[in-house]
């Protein structure tokens, strides 16, 4: 006898998989090409419930995605551009929520590792030469910044 588990009858010749095969007319078998395309066409425009929804939402929270699924996801978003609305949108959203430290100090490392602290001192040492010569300086508006003191923000009162 193969398997070895028994029904819940106790019947040692009826196995769980021949129970299964009883109540579950495909268990073991596969679907055609001809009905796999039935049953897709059915499904068509089916739009899971909300709570069905909250399921699948929960079963794949914390899981993390496969290399090769976040290459491929990476891929297709580059060169496409977001319109306008878009992006004020996905602006509004952001504003007022304050930045992980870690996120800041990452973003402070990866624009050459000035951070806000760092470039007040940088600006206070050369705030003197960089008046006197404001050709050196790229914008009009970092020039406008020279023409009042400079005060960090661990100056503020």
């Amino acid at each position: 006898m193969r398997g070895g588990y028994y029904s819940a009858a106790g019947d040692a010749e009826t196995t769980v998989s021949t129970l299964w095969g009883d109540l579950m007319s495909q268990y073991g078998k596969r679907h055609t090409d001809e009905t796999r395309r039935k049953i897709s066409v059915a499904m068509m425009g089916r739009k899971p419930s909300e709570e069905t929804r909250r399921k699948m939402s929960e079963a794949r929270k914390g899981k993390p995605l496969p290399e090769e699924t976040r290459r491929k996801m990476s891929e297709a978003r580059k060169g496409k551009h977001l319109s306008e609305e878009t992006r004020r949108k996905l602006s509004e959203a952001r504003k007022g929520k304050p930045l992980p430290e870690e996120t800041r100090r990452k973003m402070s490392v990866s624009h050459g590792g000035t951070g806000i602290s760092q470039t007040c001192e940088i600006l206070k040492r050369h705030a003197d030469e960089l008046r006197d010569d404001p050709e050196r300086l790229p914008t009009d508006f970092i020039k406008s910044l020279f023409n009042r003191p400079v005060i960090c923000p661990e100056e503020v009162p």
